[in-house]
């Protein structure tokens, strides 16, 4: 009775909404209207959301799934300054139907039928985000929704939130401008028993959009969309429909005891440190039986402290590896007890000893106070926020700091969507999700996830998180989804890669020696690409049905063959289907055999029978426990560097800065204070020289193919060791001592 009921109000919701959709706004003249949204500190707002869809699961079939999602949008306003608003947003999912799933199972049999339903399944039922926006809604900390991939025109749509600052006249037209270029028109005012309305519709292909703003409220009283269209040859039919159904105010205290937003609200204490959660609220959350819940509550706890009396040591042995390292950092920071922090270096979770290992040799709660004032100094060198460098310090007081340097927090929410853009204007949106219990004080992993087909990074970043989020992995590291829009190796993709990976360096807190690339199928061979032109950057990668496709030619591998050499300290997992009609498994066999007889870290597997079907959550697990015992390994005595590329010109301490021709390679390696480089097509090379290379203090003699060329004592500069920090956005590649070899 209730599943009717449901399906009743659903269809309600539909019809009321069909007949909003052709009723046309009454036009109050041909005046100027502004439209700003109104917000006071306090403010609880509540929407009722439904997604319908009726689509193609299967090109070209005739099965059709019919889904239904309902849910209830919660958004809290923390804080308004400065004409910005701070707000807790959570999607609370009350119920989703595959309306005909017996239908769907009569046609494809009851085990297909349980696999596709399981992948809306698998949606979080709870969605929480911090939002950073102005007073005409436009998002300023880049806070998205991962989970509306289910629909193409959604992401899209959300957008007409965001208000034009200018008055409007009805007729106005302007535009979206993003990934996909929208049409708005506000078609005028309308007056209805709720208030007055400002009425916007948008338009891109297949879809049409109706938006209406409450003037007198200074909120969306609606939002709404139809959309018919082709999407990866399946045909679909969507609706969706936003609908503000109250508001109300209340204190600080007062919004932690709402229900339906609290994950939210804990989310934003993690992002806002003036933002605590009551004492005697935060101690119900910590008792909480919903694991998501509890994980959060212990978070906060470890940033402000637990409750007076409470005992943080009940959660030293949870089951859950974040509740584990949050308890242990809450009882270091707030009772200075080391024990438990230093007992999770012999966790039975890789991960968290590597994550207590840093957090004792590299978070700021380490560093003492009074060298805080000159890391901010260094950090914003190499960051880019000034070209002065630190003045009276010692190079051995810099280098000490370089560990703890890392770009100046900003106030990101969990899932967050930015946009980079080609030198024609080609728009390319990038995502990253930070970790729940994302600390700037702290360094994460990064890992980069290279989507496959035309690499789109919205279904990327949804693709990995979903499979990391099964086995709580997810929190384990940033995720990072960059995007192609066509081959990873074109020119202008990879030179958007590089501003994106440039962009999260300066903005998050990446352990740098921890930076990871995996894909699938376009995806893996775009690993492939950036690990052989960045060989100093990723410990491990793991391509999974692809080949190295660095020379434009695949599967040409042999031709190749001088590229893969500069993998000799990355490990490689990677795997195929044997009967892969897409992407011919030769070229991964070629690269392993390769690779295993030049000595490095590889593994292959090739499933037998298997096409161009691999899923990452197969091999998950082995890929997981490969980046986990990988980290950068510092900085080698011998390097090997082939360019065959002008998209980088270096490889840890060796720098190509003129090639006679491509490919250009070098092999150099350090025998005491004797360095020996052999060259080929190097017009112009740069040696980089670290204590950890060579002793400084000692002559150094330098031999490039059988001649003497240089011998005598560097001398260590700070402004050498901060310039190729801040070259790279990455302190762990500063070296104090540059010399510079023309080659004859």
């Amino acid at each position: 009775m209730r599943f009717l009921l449901k399906i009743f109000m659903t269809c309600k919701i539909f019809f009321l909404l069909g007949v909003i959709l052709t009723q046309p706004p009454v036009s109050l003249g041909d005046e100027t209207f502004p439209f700003a949204y109104n917000l006071q500190e306090g403010d609880i707002l509540t929407f009722k959301q439904v997604y319908e869809a009726q689509n193609q699961v299967f090109p070209g079939g005739k099965e059709i799934y019919h889904l239904v999602i309902e849910g209830t949008v919660k958004a809290a306003v923390l804080k308004c300054e400065e004409g910005n608003v701070h707000l807790a947003v959570q999607y609370n999912r009350n119920f989703w139907n595959l309306v005909n799933r017996e239908t769907l199972v009569f046609a494809l049999g009851e085990e297909r039928v349980r696999y596709f339903s399981s992948h809306f399944d698998s949606f979080d039922k709870k969605r929480v985000q911090y939002v950073l926006m102005n007073d005409h809604g436009k998002i300023l900390n880049g806070s998205a929704f991962v989970n509306e991939v289910i629909s193409y025109p959604l992401p899209i749509v959300n957008r007409m939130l965001y208000l034009p600052e200018n008055p409007l006249k009805p007729g106005s037209v302007f535009t979206c401008n993003d990934e996909e270029n929208m049409k708005i028109t506000f078609t005028g005012m309308e007056k209805t028993m709720l208030g007055e309305h400002g009425v916007f519709t948008g338009e891109f292909p297949g879809c049409f959009s109706r938006f209406s703003f409450d003037k007198g409220l200074g909120l969306p009283a609606m939002l709404s969309f139809t959309a018919k269209y082709n999407f990866f040859d399946r045909d679909r039919n969507e609706k969706y429909f936003l609908v503000f159904e109250n508001k109300k105010n209340c204190g600080r205290e007062a919004l932690f005891q709402e229900p339906g937003l609290t994950e939210s609200l804990l989310l934003a204490c993690l992002r806002r440190e003036d933002l605590t959660c009551p004492a005697g609220i935060i101690e119900t959350f910590l008792d909480d039986p919903e694991p998501a819940v509890q994980t959060l509550a212990v978070a906060v706890c470890s940033r402000q402290g637990f409750p007076a009396g409470y005992d943080a040591s009940r959660f030293l042995n949870a089951a859950h590896p974040l509740i584990r390292f949050n308890a242990a950092k809450g009882i270091y920071l707030h009772e200075g007890k080391t024990g438990p922090m230093e007992s999770l270096l012999s966790d039975n979770n890789a991960f968290i000893r590597l994550r207590a290992d840093r957090f004792l040799k590299r978070s700021l709660y380490v560093l003492p106070k009074e060298k805080k004032a000159l890391l901010k100094d260094i950090g914003e060198y190499i960051y880019g926020k000034t070209d002065e460098y630190p003045m009276g310090h010692s190079l051995e007081d810099i280098q000490a700091m370089l560990p703890f340097v890392r770009p100046q927090a900003k106030p990101f929410g969990e899932v967050c969507r930015f946009i980079d853009r080609d030198s024609d204007g080609t728009v390319r949106p990038f995502f990253f999700r930070l970790p729940r219990d994302y600390d700037p004080a702290e360094v994460y992993p990064l890992l980069i996830y290279l989507g496959g087909g035309a690499a789109r990074s919205d279904r990327a970043l949804a693709n990995i998180a979903g499979e990391l989020k099964t086995g709580n992995e997810w929190d384990h590291f940033i995720l990072l989804a960059p995007q192609a829009g066509g081959m990873w190796w074109d020119k202008e993709t990879a030179l958007s890669f590089i501003r994106v990976f440039s962009h999260v360096l300066e903005s998050l807190s990446v352990d740098t020696d921890r930076i990871y690339l995996t894909g699938v199928s376009n995806g893996a061979m775009g690993s492939f690409f950036y690990a052989t032109h960045y060989p100093d950057l990723f410990p491990a990668i793991a391509p999974l049905m692809g080949h190295p496709v660095v020379k434009h030619t695949p599967p040409e591998t042999e031709a190749d063959r001088e590229v893969l050499e500069n993998l000799r300290y990355i490990s490689v997992y990677m795997a195929h289907g044997g009967d892969d009609k897409n992407i011919n498994p030769y070229g991964d066999r070629r690269a392993a055999q390769i690779l295993k007889r030049l000595g490095y870290a590889v593994e292959y597997e090739e499933l037998p029978g298997r096409g161009h079907d691999l899923n990452f959550s197969e091999f998950k697990d082995k890929i997981l426990e490969l980046f986990s015992n990988r980290q950068r390994v510092g900085i080698p005595k011998k390097v090997t560097y082939v360019q065959n590329l002008p998209l980088n010109n270096g490889c840890f301490w060796i720098a190509v800065d003129e090639a006679q021709r491509m490919p250009a390679r070098v092999e150099a390696e350090v025998n005491g204070n004797h360095i020996e480089i052999k060259c080929g097509n190097v017009k112009k090379l740069s040696v980089f020289l670290h204590q950890e290379l060579v002793d400084l203090e000692r002559e150094v003699d330098i031999f490039i193919n059988g001649r003497e060329v240089y011998r005598g004592i560097p001398e260590p500069s700070i402004r050498t060791l901060l310039e190729t920090a801040r070259e790279r956005k990455d302190p762990g590649l500063a070296y104090p001592v540059r010399l510079n070899f023309v080659i004859n």
